[in-house]
């Protein structure tokens, strides 16, 4: 699942890209950064979400720029290339098909926020959870409408250029990984077929050894 989707509208519904993994926006997609706002969690890491809307008023809100530690608790969203209006690039994290449970984004996601290796849907979902206080608070704030399937998608918010990148990156570090797992294997099998080998050639031998000890009949 790693479907790129060009010109998405940011207020069609997230589920029309639930098998994406990076999004290209239509050119009046912002991030709105003046309503954004963060939820300090529990274990010290400041959420931070900003809406991503078009030229309209929002009847629902279906996509939030995401990222931590870089917004204040009330606006200042600085995440990724939020500042930059050039840049209508999203990649989709927690929860959906670029995140660590949900698809082959998962050990660059991963890297980028702070979290080592892959973890089961659950945990990522778990993640993804963290960021919907800090949700619920910006659409109070701000009387932003909530997305219309009650699941709206996160992602990162980079230039498209920076998007294409991610995704040779995410090319390379795929074969990358499958030439290490091949030689994993390879070298783990390799005790076994010596071991093997070696006790049949040892069986051979002393069936060899038996017949030439044992008189013949007759």
């Amino acid at each position: 699942k790693s479907r790129i989707y060009p010109s998405v509208d940011p207020y069609q519904g997230a589920d029309s890209v639930a098998d994406g993994a990076l999004l290209v926006f239509a050119k009046e997609a912002r991030v709105a950064t003046d309503k954004s706002g963060g939820f300090l969690g529990a274990d010290g890491v400041l959420y931070c979400v900003a809406p991503i809307l078009g030229y309209d008023e929002p009847e629902h809100i279906e996509f939030w720029a995401v990222g931590v530690d870089c917004c204040k608790l009330s606006g200042n969203f600085t995440c990724d290339s939020a500042a930059d209006t050039a840049a209508r690039g999203g990649a989709i994290v927690f929860g959906g098909p670029g995140s660590k449970g949900g698809g082959p984004f998962g050990p660059i996601f991963a890297a980028i926020f702070g979290q080592s290796g892959f973890s089961s849907a659950d945990a990522d979902a778990a993640m993804k959870e963290k960021f919907q206080p800090a949700i619920k608070k910006v659409e109070a704030q701000f009387s932003l409408p909530s997305s219309s399937g009650g699941d709206p998608t996160l992602v990162r918010w980079m230039l498209v250029d920076n998007l294409k990148q991610l995704s040779r990156d995410h090319l390379l570090s795929a074969w990358l990984f499958s030439l290490l797992a091949a030689l994993f294997c390879i070298l783990t099998s390799a005790p076994c077929i010596w071991l093997a080998a070696r006790r049949s050639v040892q069986s051979f031998h002393r069936r060899q050894d038996f017949w030439g000890s044992t008189p013949r009949l007759g």
